[in-house]
């Protein structure tokens, strides 16, 4: 049984979604930015949907029987432009403020990072989450070599049109999702987020110049998303480039 299931999916998928299977309540979000706030969320969106099951249960909360509540799995789905590993847990107990004294409740949350190139066994099992993880890469990429947003977004659906990328969603669906990437992806924060994320990256590995490390990072964003117009390795590229300097 479904129970909640809200907005759409594209670049910043904004899904909440719960069901319940051979007693287990599952839910799912999935985050494009990194949310440490995501167990206690998890423990509101649990209490809103016990307490739905409570209210229906033949037995009263107040009396002396059980009663059987599905036991939670709380899944993010995070598929932002910020490194993590490829799996890591969150705990609601990180966000207590006495460290020592033993917690009384706890929420754990199994965050997956479903970009490309991470979780390469989930992406073998699913081929419909591998298409779609690199399908926003794509439009990543892309959105690095136009100026204007809605050609790179079309030029992105065109490419993965051509390669068998999510291509029967993208045809059927074209125009409502080239509308929701120019809704949701702000390229200018996405190019503004590269550059922080590349100064940051320095100052806390304790490089003398982030920028330098940003710049780059952006140097190699940028060429593979040449190498994949050009069908060149992203190493011809960088040397296109250096003979060229």
């Amino acid at each position: 049984m479904i129970v909640t299931l809200d907005n759409a999916i594209y670049i910043s998928m904004k899904n909440d979604l719960a069901f319940l299977l051979v007693g287990t309540i599952n839910m799912y979000e999935h985050q494009s930015t990194v949310n440490l706030n995501m167990p206690v969320r998890f423990m509101i969106y649990l209490a809103q949907e016990y307490q739905m099951l409570v209210e229906s249960a033949s037995s009263s909360l107040y009396g002396n029987k059980l009663i059987p509540l599905p036991t939670p799995q709380c899944v993010v789905f995070y598929n932002g432009t910020e490194e993590t590993p490829d799996e890591y847990e969150l705990r609601l107990s990180s966000a207590f403020c006495n460290q020592d004294v033993e917690p009384a409740a706890e929420v754990i949350v199994r965050v997956v990072n479903i970009n490309y190139g991470h979780n390469e066994y989930l992406m073998q099992g699913c081929e419909l989450m591998s298409q779609y993880a690199e399908f926003v890469e794509i439009t990543r990429e892309y959105a690095l070599l136009y100026d204007d947003r809605e050609e790179a977004m079309n030029a992105a659906i065109d490419y993965c049109i051509a390669h068998g990328i999510l291509e029967d969603i993208l045809r059927k669906h074209r125009s409502q999702i080239l509308g929701a990437l120019l809704e949701e992806f702000d390229e200018k924060k996405y190019a503004k987020t590269l550059r922080e994320e590349g100064w940051e990256a320095g100052r806390e590995s304790g490089l003398r110049d982030g920028r330098e490390a940003g710049l780059q990072e952006g140097r190699q964003k940028m060429a593979k998303a040449i190498a994949r117009q050009l069908n060149l390795s992203v190493e011809e590229v960088l040397k296109m480039g250096a003979d060229e300097n």
